[in-house]
C-alpha cells in the first residue's frame, strides 16, 4: 500500500468542546482524511489560492474544490456560509464543514446541485449567497437561509461524491 506524503494524527483533528475557534487548517485535514479513507487510490491535501483550489485531489489536479467552515452557532450542528457568484463557475464541489461540541459534520456539494442550490437562493448586494446549513436529530440537513427551508440532506457526508464527480469528467 503506498503511503502518503502528508500525516494525519487523529489526536490533531479532535476539537475540545470548549474550544471557542475552530481553525479553518485543522477542520480541513479532518475533511482530507475522511476523503482519503473513503475513496480508493485517491489523494488529497491542502491547496492554494495560486492552485484555484482549497483542496487538491492528486487524481485529478484541474478537479477544484471550495472549502468552507464554520463554528456552530445552535446547541445542534448549524453553520453560517457564503459562496460568491463570481466562484460558482470555478469549482467541481463545494464542501461546508461545521464544527459542534468536539465533532465534525460535512456537506459535501457538486456544481450540479450547488445550481440548483442557488436557484432558491437570492444573492445580496456583493452577489454573494448565505447557507445556514443545520444538521437536525433526526439527522436532515437544511439550509435555513431563506423563507422555505432548502433539503441538503442527499449532500450529508457523501464522502465518496468526488471520486464519482472525477470519474464522470
Amino acid at each position: 500500500e503506498e503511503s502518503n506524503d502528508i500525516e494525519i494524527n487523529d489526536d490533531e483533528l479532535q476539537v475540545k468542546s470548549d474550544d471557542k475557534k475552530v481553525t479553518r487548517s485543522t477542520s480541513r485535514r479532518y475533511v482530507m482524511k475522511q476523503l482519503i479513507d473513503n475513496n480508493k487510490n485517491l489523494y488529497a491535501q491542502k491547496g492554494s489560492r495560486s492552485m484555484g483550489t482549497d483542496i487538491l485531489i492528486d487524481k485529478d489536479p484541474t478537479f477544484k474544490i471550495k472549502y468552507s467552515n464554520s463554528k456552530s452557532y445552535e446547541d445542534f450542528p448549524c453553520g453560517w456560509y457564503r459562496v460568491n457568484k463570481s466562484e460558482l463557475s470555478k469549482y467541481d464541489m463545494y464542501i461546508f464543514c461545521i464544527a459542534n461540541e468536539g465533532e465534525y459534520e460535512v456537506v459535501l456539494v457538486s456544481q450540479e446541485d450547488m445550481s440548483k442550490l442557488i436557484k432558491l437562493k437570492e444573492h445580496d448586494t456583493n452577489e454573494d449567497y448565505h447557507f445556514y446549513i443545520c444538521v437536525l436529530e433526526d439527522k436532515r440537513v437544511v439550509d435555513t437561509r431563506e423563507k422555505e427551508e432548502i433539503d441538503m440532506s442527499n449532500n450529508y457526508e457523501d464522502w465518496t461524491l468526488v471520486d464519482r464527480l472525477i470519474k464522470s469528467k
